[in-house]
């Protein structure tokens, strides 16, 4: 019989289970060739005298190897090397990693069990032993990392391990936090959001109200944020009363009385998007008792799609989240960041609470506050670049070293050291511009390189080296951008079905920018306002 584990005996380690260490060594063991796909191995009671170790604690760790997948049990045969371990897209990791939901949660409800069926599955295909746990419940120390479901902030700022330095490796599933040490798969909710608004509005619907919680979690704010957004953007008014928080994941007695004084108020909503499957069973209950139809009275949509939707009164409409799919993915998201290959995920960055709502600009038309914030530094930024340039000595240098740099580094100028100071400056001034955009647009590497070409072509309109022109033609392709994308689509519903009229409108929108700077270049080939020379 050959040495399972050649030079001696199995030490466990201060605050590791010996059980942890006889798995390793037998996982080693195959790992190095000892055994191969298909053999058996000796039988519990010849490896606990061979490595000095009680049968439980030999037959413990033989289980870990079973339930990760590199071992297999025959009846009444042994236990042998698992067929498939060792072959392409099975590692057999042999590490342990924490599921972790809240205390009421239950892996027998769409949610979390699609969720836990999707981890499931993706680590038993690689080879993770995988734990269910609970917040707040007191773990033991033998997970290399842990799956977080639906954390709230302060259970993410206390470590698991209490009796370690350092915090080891966290996913998050359906959430997003701005800590760096937390990675997360989410979905994108904002987008969501926004694609709900955008539906009910192609359906003609203009006062739209929204059912939600309050924002435990990322998701909700995220979920109310696009929502906001959306309406915004497409002219929708939002009634601040039109906008339904809970505190909990559905609407208590105080919530749906709310909710009906809403539906049977002075213009009601004639659309509702429901921020959960539950609030949208609310919706669906509390417009019953108030005795509209849905959806000819009222049209509701909804996030999720357990089986018990299509059995609704009529069926729901409602986004379905690829559950599944997204707890394999934060599966093999932890085993990379485990073994150390860790990927530049993007960074969410939420919004400062202080301008977390929303402004009333007019009666019905609520508009984000963190969005007016974003146009005030803007203009600030403008104001403050037009002065610099225009007023201050630095300015008329840099102005005059863009003409002609060897005449200003004639006159005892380092043009060298000037033109290095204003490149610093825009760094600067673009390191600023990400940290205004993040909470819009999540940080991560290359997030401006969406918006380099819509600024070349606003430094083209407005003149090249012209402030007031890039200040001009920036507001122009905003509002050519922005009406374009809330015109064309209702144009073309005049000829085309709702659907192709608003994929055709964002298409043709997106060009309007460059039929505008085509049309100026035209009639104008410095642009509006080139600099003098």
């Amino acid at each position: 019989m050959s040495s399972v584990i050649p030079g001696g005996e199995p030490n466990g380690k201060e605050g590791r289970p010996l059980y942890t260490v006889v798995r390793d060594r037998v996982h080693a063991s195959i790992d190095a060739g000892r055994y191969s796909p298909g053999e058996r191995l000796p039988s519990t009671k010849a490896l606990s005298q061979e490595l000095e170790v009680s049968l439980v604690t030999v037959h413990r760790a033989m289980q870990e190897l079973v339930g990760s997948g590199v071992l297999r049990r025959g009846q009444g045969r042994g236990t042998f090397v698992h067929e498939g371990y060792g072959r392409e897209g099975r590692q057999g990791l042999a590490c342990r990693v924490g599921l972790v939901f809240h205390a009421e949660s239950s892996v027998a409800d769409a949610y979390h069990g699609q969720i836990f069926e999707g981890v499931r599955r993706r680590a038993h295909e690689i080879g993770m032993d995988l734990v269910l746990l609970r917040f707040g419940e007191d773990w033991r120390n033998e997970c290399q990392g842990y799956i977080y479901v639906n954390p709230f902030d302060e259970q993410l700022a206390k470590p698991p391990r209490g009796g370690r330095r350092a915090m080891p490796p966290i996913m998050v599933v359906g959430a997003t936090f701005p800590d760096h040490r937390v990675h997360s798969v989410d979905t994108d909710n904002v987008a969501l959001a926004r694609r709900a608004v955008e539906h009910l509005a192609s359906l003609g619907h203009r006062r739209v109200a929204f059912v939600g919680a309050q924002g435990q979690v990322s998701n909700d704010r995220d979920r109310v944020r696009g929502f906001l957004e959306a309406c915004a953007v497409a002219g929708l008014p939002v009634d601040p009363a039109h906008v339904l928080r809970n505190a909990g994941w559905r609407l208590d007695d105080a919530g749906r009385a709310a909710l009906e004084r809403v539906l049977t108020g002075d213009r009601p909503p004639t659309a509702l998007f429901a921020a959960g499957y539950h609030f949208a069973l609310d919706a669906y209950t509390t417009a019953q008792a108030a005795g509209l139809s849905i959806p000819s009275d009222l049209s509701v949509i909804g996030v999720d799609d357990p089986p018990s939707a299509s059995h609704l009164s009529p069926p729901l409409t409602t986004f379905r989240q690829p559950l599944v799919e997204i707890g394999r993915l934060a599966a093999d998201g932890l085993v990379r960041v485990i073994s150390g290959e860790r990927g530049a995920a993007p960074l969410q960055v939420p919004v400062p609470e202080a301008l977390s709502g929303g402004v009333r600009i007019m009666e019905g038309l609520l508009y984000p506050t963190w969005r007016l914030a974003i146009l005030a530094a803007g203009l600030a930024t403008a104001g403050l670049l037009w002065f610099l340039v225009e007023r201050t000595r630095v300015g008329m240098l840099v102005r005059a070293g863009a003409s002609n740099a060897a005449m200003v580094s004639a006159l005892g100028v380092d043009i060298r050291r000037l033109f290095l100071l204003v490149f610093g400056f825009g760094a600067m001034l673009a390191g600023f511009a990400g940290v205004m955009a993040a909470p819009i647009l999540s940080v991560e590497p290359g997030m401006g390189d969406n918006l380099l070409i819509l600024a070349f072509v606003v430094i083209v309109i407005g003149g090249i080296g012209s402030v007031r022109g890039a200040f001009i033609a920036a507001l122009l392709v905003g509002l050519v951008e922005t009406l374009g994308r809330g015109l064309v689509p209702d144009l073309l519903r005049l000829f085309l079905d709702p659907s192709a009229a608003r994929q055709t409108g964002a298409a043709l929108a997106s060009m309007l920018v460059y039929v505008l700077m085509a049309l100026i270049l035209a009639i104008r080939p410095a642009g509006l306002f080139p600099a003098r020379r």
